[in-house]
């Protein structure tokens, strides 16, 4: 019981996680990173999991905008 309980926590803060990131904007960044260190993040596994989801954030931040640069370049 005790583990379905641990799996049903880890879900909702992956939720969590992942509706605050996705709204990240430069506007929305401040008020959205009050919202991160409000989340029950209180073990290993919970860290470790909302790390992964900043950087697949990061990583696809950075994809848009290389090829948002590349399209300039070629445009130029």
């Amino acid at each position: 019981m005790e583990e379905n309980g641990e799996e049903d926590e880890m879900a909702a803060l992956e939720r969590k996680s992942r509706a605050i990131l996705n709204k990240l904007t430069p506007q929305k960044f401040d008020k959205l990173v009050q919202q991160f260190k409000e989340l029950e993040i209180d073990t290993e596994a919970k860290l470790k999991m909302c790390m992964e989801l900043v950087f697949e954030k990061v990583n696809k931040i950075n994809k848009r905008l290389l090829t948002y640069l590349n399209k300039i370049c070629i445009l130029e």
